[in-house]
């Protein structure tokens, strides 16, 4: 009878303990790096939700309240930034208030994106043009070298002509 059934060598244990380190390694590797790409997801998703949100509150609304541009101490007392027209109770919307503008344009950098409920890690770059792209207004900064850059297009109207009114977020 053979007595060496079922022995079990010092190299099996350690090739066996190899490949077992190995999967676990990769394991750990993969998991790490879908880890990561869902942070980048869900980063860049708010990013475009922001984007979206803070063009429709500009073109479509007059703001809150709706004279914030008269308002002395900008931007405090500002609920929401809103560029559109508003006579009485009706707002036009995409039809651009030149006063609105203006007062957006002279409101800091940094409590304009707070005011169109950007994160701070955000940057934007919001311009009206005429369609032969002539610049009317803009504010902001580009970065043509950002991880993720969105384009956001809306049109409207500046003193009865069409304009385009462009909003570039970027982290």
């Amino acid at each position: 009878m053979d007595e060496s059934k079922g022995q079990v060598y010092l190299i099996d244990i350690l090739v066996s303990l190899l490949v077992i380190s190995i999967v676990i390694a990769l394991s750990a590797s993969f998991s790490a790096i879908e880890i990561k790409n869902s942070e980048d997801m869900k980063s860049r998703n708010a990013m475009i939700t922001n984007g979206l949100s803070a063009t429709e509150l500009l073109v479509g609304s007059a703001g809150v309240p709706s004279d914030w541009e008269t308002r002395a101490g900008l931007p405090a007392g500002i609920g929401s930034l809103g560029l559109a027209t508003q006579i009485g109770d009706v707002t036009y919307r995409n039809e651009l208030d030149i006063a609105k503008v203006n007062a957006f344009l002279g409101i800091d950098y940094v409590a304009s994106k707070a005011l169109m409920g950007m994160d701070a890690s955000e940057d934007y770059r919001f311009t009206i043009t005429y369609g032969n792209g002539t610049v009317l207004a803009e504010k902001g900064m580009d970065a043509p070298d950002a991880n993720n850059s969105y384009m956001f297009t809306r049109y409207g109207t500046w003193n009865g002509t069409n304009v385009i009114v462009g909003l570039k977020v970027y982290d």
